[in-house]
């Protein structure tokens, strides 16, 4: 029989004490569902990845703020929409603004040249992540792979490894501290990469 998940309240009353692991499972519970949430409802990947990050992100900086939860997967699902909502509005706004609007930004768009840029830095930070996974141990690099990359639940990753849904946990756990450390990252960051590392970011 498989150990339960800590109930949802538990988690985030620990998430909003500051605890990194807990808000690392609160990622690793909701991330995938959210993710097909978004898709589904803008049908534009690049732009869900980009709001569930901004999500995630902002959910650590106001931690401290937030209040109890009966049911967390309910407020993610209606953060990430709300946040999608007003993505879409500013661009919209900026779609259909007049160039003699005195409110007009100064470019409608990126040059090729920034561009450029921006996928470099996708390139950098991708490079600075696989480089960092090659220096795990083979156990944590499986994990790491079957988990944030082949999205497997715990139960599978155990009977893959052939060890106990416990010492999954454990594994990726210090997996995730270790790849924190090597890249010098705080765990948000971390985390988006590797969401990025399965949808192609």
């Amino acid at each position: 029989m498989l150990p339960p998940q800590p109930p949802d309240p538990d988690v985030w009353a620990a998430f909003r004490q500051g605890d990194e692991r807990a808000y690392a499972t609160l990622y690793e519970q909701h991330a995938a569902a959210l993710y097909e949430y978004g898709v589904r409802l803008v049908q534009d990947e690049f732009l869900v990845r980009d709001a569930l990050h901004d999500l995630f992100v902002k959910l650590w900086a106001k931690r401290a703020k937030l209040g109890p939860l009966d049911n967390v997967r309910y407020y993610l699902l209606t953060g990430l929409r709300n946040t999608l909502l007003d993505k879409k509005r500013r661009d919209q706004r900026y779609q259909h603004i007049s160039l003699e609007d005195d409110k007009a930004p100064f470019t409608l768009s990126f040059s090729p040249e920034a561009e450029a840029l921006h996928q470099q830095e996708q390139q950098g930070q991708a490079a600075r992540l696989a480089a960092a996974i090659e220096q795990l141990s083979p156990r944590q690099k499986q994990v790491i792979y079957l988990r944030y990359y082949e999205e497997l639940e715990y139960a599978q990753i155990a009977e893959l490894l052939a060890i106990n849904v416990k010492g999954v946990y454990k594994l990726t756990a210090r997996a995730l501290d270790a790849l924190k450390e090597i890249m010098n990252v705080p765990r948000p960051l971390l985390l988006a990469l590797l969401l990025g590392w399965r949808y192609g970011g």
